[in-house]
């Protein structure tokens, strides 16, 4: 089953622009079709100057789906025109490094454009944790520039007061 995870939610991704197709074939808003932005096309974890690591951005009928979030997917979305707001669903092929550590970064960066609306990760066995940790990490960022709350008590200067 852990062989299949990936395969399944290629799939559910395919299958996902598909449906939109279908939709997309019966509207005639400028937000209709399909469009598949590459974002990252390295393939392994070492970074390379000019290139980030694997991430796609997936646009059925003006909704965003980010399929892996590599290493610099942040850098690569801040070059398109897309509000990345807007993002709610994000699909990890697999757990390697180069698929996934620009994750929290991305979490964060949608935070940071105070974004209060779930954003929904799928993938294989493993995710929740990973989602858990990233949020752990950045959680205190996005409490102050969602909230303007600094946490345990601290003051505008991040100095704790008793």
């Amino acid at each position: 089953m852990r062989k299949l995870l990936p395969v399944i939610i290629t799939g559910a991704t395919i299958g996902l622009a598909a449906l939109g197709y279908n939709a997309a074939a019966a509207q005639t808003n400028a937000n209709s079709g399909i469009r598949l932005i590459t974002l990252g096309t390295l393939a392994g974890p070492v970074p390379k100057a000019h290139r980030a690591q694997s991430s796609n951005l997936l646009i059925v009928n003006g909704a965003y789906y980010v399929v892996d979030a590599g290493d610099g997917v942040t850098r690569r979305l801040a070059k398109t025109t897309i509000n990345m707001r807007e993002i709610g669903t994000i699909f990890l092929t697999h757990q390697h490094d180069d698929h996934t550590a620009g994750l929290g970064t991305l979490m964060s960066e949608v935070w940071d454009l105070n974004r209060t609306k779930p954003i929904n990760v799928y993938g294989p066995p493993g995710t929740e944790a990973l989602v858990r940790a990233a949020i752990q990490y950045f959680g205190e960022s996005s409490e102050i520039r969602i909230f303007g709350r600094r946490p345990n008590g601290a003051d505008r200067a991040g100095v704790l007061r008793p």
